[in-house]
């Protein structure tokens, strides 16, 4: 992606109207923005990663993104795209992955009578509920 596409996804993100709230939103100068936008300049290394961190991406995305359009060699700006894109689509499978193994793990409903002796105890993911303590214990 390039510069501008990158200050469009933050105004998209955050629900901004104009350059001069994405500019207050970035803590730089509006007319950063618009040397962005013109092609004058690309987002340096600084922005991009706060650009990363704003959009929760993994790190090197914005950055990868910007070095490829400052590039001079056209071969090491596709090689440097490739690799953001690369970088964008195994955060992407991650967290498909780690959410699908999350909403589908529930703790089973208990099989046996329960009296009010029984020292029954539920583990959910990283923590143990006591009920007949009624405590939540945390487990590493």
């Amino acid at each position: 992606m390039n510069s501008c596409e990158w200050l469009d996804r933050i105004k998209e993100e955050f629900q901004l109207v104009s350059d001069y709230q994405l500019s207050k939103k970035l803590g730089i100068r509006t007319q950063r923005i618009s040397n962005y936008r013109n092609n004058v300049s690309h987002i340096d290394d600084e922005l991009a990663i706060k650009i990363e961190n704003l959009l929760e991406l993994p790190a090197g995305t914005v950055l990868l993104d910007m070095h490829a359009a400052r590039s001079k060699c056209s071969q090491a700006a596709k090689i440097l795209a490739k690799i953001s894109k690369e970088i964008g689509a195994a955060a992407a499978a991650i967290l498909l992955a780690v959410s699908t193994m999350y909403a589908t793990v529930a703790p089973a409903p208990a099989q046996a009578e329960i009296s009010d002796d029984s020292p029954i105890i539920y583990i959910m993911l990283n923590m143990v509920f006591v009920p007949k303590t009624m405590e939540y214990i945390k487990v590493s």
